[in-house]
């Protein structure tokens, strides 16, 4: 807050000569509300040295103290969250990746009937399939063939990438 309240006033006294050299390039009739001007800020500047100003209480300090530790934490888990879904190497988020596909491609079932829906669209007739994420339905259109070769490269390339570390 002491900072804060410094560089107020530096501001202040900084408007305060910068209009006082304005006044003398002005018009005479403009002068007087140049000096309203100044007497303004000379009130402002006071204010800044009054104890009493609810401003720059122990409360005010406290309450800016307390939200800038807030941010500061909310800076730290941001970073965090960041560093996870955007890790300095590549490996990291392709073994999420090749993990997630062969979580996804566990426990497809290609011999799933499909049944016609809206508009001329097809859907699964079994309901809890038609439940399932959309990477589970792309799998299923690659079929059996392209997903089990899949599933064995990206095996490989798990155990490639954790023997790696």
């Amino acid at each position: 807050m002491a900072q804060q309240r410094k560089e107020q006033k530096e501001q202040l006294q900084k408007s305060i000569r910068e209009t006082e050299a304005g006044m003398k390039s002005v018009p005479a009739d403009q002068q007087e509300m140049m000096r309203g001007i100044v007497t303004t800020l000379g009130e402002q500047l006071k204010t800044l040295d009054d104890p009493n100003n609810p401003m720059f209480s122990k409360q005010m300090e406290e309450m800016v103290q307390q939200s800038y530790a807030s941010q500061m934490e909310e800076h730290k888990n941001n970073l965090a969250r960041w560093g996870k879904e955007y890790p300095l190497t590549p490996n990291e988020m392709i073994k999420r990746w090749l993990t997630e596909f062969l979580e996804v491609s566990k426990d497809i079932d290609f011999n799933a009937k499909l049944i016609s829906g809206d508009g001329g669209k097809r859907r699964f007739a079994n309901p809890e399939y038609e439940r399932k994420p959309d990477n589970w339905k792309r799998c299923y259109r690659a079929g059996k063939e392209t997903i089990e070769a899949g599933r064995a490269s990206a095996k490989q390339w798990l155990e490639e990438l954790n023997k790696a570390k």
